[in-house]
């Protein structure tokens, strides 16, 4: 009955070798999954008491104090605005992650998604990051985050999203389809493809390609809606169009 829930995959932690080949299978057929409740409560890095949120913000607007604004917002070599109140601030930089914990994460996902995603073989993060959407934004232009098939996307929201603070919705099987990023900007009208917004839980791990057209829906809540985010790319692989 809910599209919602046939990318999400319940894991224990770690998660079995069914459940992982559940996950496979529906990132190859949807092009995203939701392990669910593979870390329970929080990521390693956030305590119970949701301090990595409460970072999140701190780093975000120190970063911003110091920015330029121009016409088209903030900009700096670690924080771009991407919409209005929509941020994207780089943690895998001395000045945002002195002792290592965001990279720690980010290695320990990309651990975790090795034997998950298509063709095998490691995937290092490439870039570390969390995107917070603050009250009142509006919601994305549908996107993909860029081209490179071999590229995927590990989201690890560090708040509960639920459906006020604007989850992210993926338009189903647009990995597949080459012609994905020109129907983009006629999404909000054209049923091309099924659309999802998974709510998610803080803990939650999102594993999508980096081609999969995707959009953050408004944050109509009262707090920011802050998710981690890893890069994973093949060795030595970077990532030069959004920095």
């Amino acid at each position: 009955a809910d599209p919602a829930r046939a990318v999400v995959v319940a894991c224990s932690s770690p998660p079995t070798p069914g459940q992982r080949a559940e996950a496979r299978r529906v990132l190859r057929e949807h092009g995203v999954v939701v392990l669910s409740s593979l870390l329970p409560g929080a990521p390693p890095v956030v305590d119970v008491d949701g301090g990595a949120a409460a970072l999140v913000a701190a780093l975000l607007d120190a970063e911003a104090a110091g920015a330029d604004v121009d016409a088209d917002g903030f900009a700096t070599r670690l924080l771009v605005r991407r919409a209005d109140r929509r941020f994207d601030l780089r943690l895998d930089d001395p000045k945002t992650d002195g002792d290592g914990a965001w990279r720690r994460l980010a290695r320990a996902v990309a651990a975790l998604a090795e034997d998950l995603l298509p063709g095998g073989g490691p995937r290092p993060p490439a870039t570390v990051g969390v995107v917070v959407s603050r009250p009142g934004s509006d919601a994305q232009l549908w996107h993909g985050d860029g081209n490179q098939a071999d590229f995927f996307n590990a989201f690890i929201p560090l708040v509960d999203v639920d459906s006020s603070l604007g989850p992210t919705e993926f338009a189903l099987g647009s990995h597949d389809d080459a012609h994905a990023a020109t129907r983009a900007p006629t999404l909000d009208w054209d049923d091309t493809y099924v659309k999802v917004a998974p709510t998610l839980r803080r803990g939650d791990v999102v594993l999508f390609g980096y081609d999969m057209v995707h959009r953050g829906r408004p944050n109509a809540g009262q707090i920011d809606r802050p998710v981690f985010y890893a890069t994973l790319a093949p060795p030595g692989a970077t990532d030069d169009a959004n920095f």
